[in-house]
């Protein structure tokens, strides 16, 4: 009965990179099923019981090493299993498909890692290049396709005969069977939405970083913060490791992007293997680095909204009390 009471896995929770709903874990401890466990702006993984939207802000929080203060986990391995999450560099369902597995952590259902519905819908504009292609190797020209699904469509009922003959030339290079493309396509397309996914959260933040630059440089060159070298320091030190995640995440998109145009270039099943393989194998790293980014970024816009909030020094003060820490080990 107390199970009911658990709070459903709401959108935002299943989208984001720094939030991990704990009701998808199967502990115990029906208090910390309602819970979630969230990456702070130190980077620190804390149960948070109520309020907040996945920050150290406005809402309770404890320290998970503290949890055993709060709860009595004596008779349970909740303790332990938490203790493995927090070790996570990254929440988001890409990442945890992997670290969930080789971390050896148990999930009630693997089929709640997925993105949710509005966030495909969302990501349509991303996707975009990965169906124009496919319309292109089985079509040749343009079809009238709107999202993911109708191209699917387009596979499973082909309204033309060389759109047939083509479909059996891939399936042929592919190794699998025809009646197998879509399902190929449609797994594949996970794999694609997955980038797609973090590009979105990469452009989310740029305008933010580009604004965090100014600020900086605006604060470095502010009187009371000149004179102070240890702030100086700090903060001209954590903008050019912010600069360094930027390029490396970039880079990283990049090899992307070369890999697949090459894979279109000549569609087989080794060229589209080692794709998979190459943007699976990224995923822990990117999320790592884009959830310490956001989380940095998104603490930074709440704390100075405005081009004018705040003062140099309290900048500062933010800037190497919460926005430096730990910035090295993204």
């Amino acid at each position: 009965m107390a199970a009911m009471n658990i709070p459903k896995i709401t959108n935002v929770e299943r989208d984001s990179l720094h939030i991990l709903p704990l009701s998808m874990i199967p502990l115990e401890n029906t208090s910390l099923r309602r819970a979630r466990m969230v990456k702070n702006v130190r980077l620190e993984s804390v149960i948070e019981l109520f309020g907040g939207k996945g920050t150290d802000m406005g809402s309770g929080q404890i320290q998970v090493d503290k949890v055993g203060h709060e709860f009595d986990l004596s008779r349970n391995d909740d303790l332990t299993i938490l203790k493995k999450l927090a070790k996570l560099p990254s929440f988001d369902i890409y990442s945890l498909r992997i670290q969930l597995r080789e971390h050896d952590i148990p999930i009630n259902d693997y089929a709640e890692l997925r993105l949710s519905d509005h966030k495909k819908e969302e990501l349509a504009i991303y996707m975009k290049e990965f169906t124009r292609q496919l319309i292109l190797q089985i079509y040749g020209d343009d079809k009238d396709v709107q999202d993911y699904k109708d191209l699917i469509g387009l596979f499973q009922h082909p309204d033309i005969k060389l759109a047939r003959r083509k479909l059996k030339t891939i399936s042929d290079r592919l190794e699998i069977r025809l009646d197998q493309l879509p399902a190929f396509f449609e797994d594949f397309g996970d794999v694609f939405l997955s980038m797609s996914y973090y590009r979105q959260c990469f452009d989310h933040i740029s305008p933010i970083i580009i604004d965090f630059g100014k600020s900086v440089d605006e604060v470095c060159n502010a009187y009371n913060v000149k004179s102070n070298k240890t702030l100086g320091t700090a903060c001209h030190g954590t903008k050019k490791e912010v600069r360094r995640l930027v390029a490396v995440i970039t880079g990283q998109f990049r090899k992307f992007d070369i890999s697949t145009k090459r894979m279109w270039e000549q569609v087989n099943a080794e060229q589209f293997r080692t794709v998979e393989a190459m943007i699976q194998g990224s995923y822990v790293d990117i999320g790592r680095k884009l959830c310490g980014l956001t989380v940095k970024m998104d603490a930074w816009v709440r704390k100075f909204p405005y081009p004018d909030s705040g003062g140099a020094m309290q900048k500062a003060e933010f800037i190497y009390s919460d926005i430096r820490e730990n910035i090295h080990a993204i």
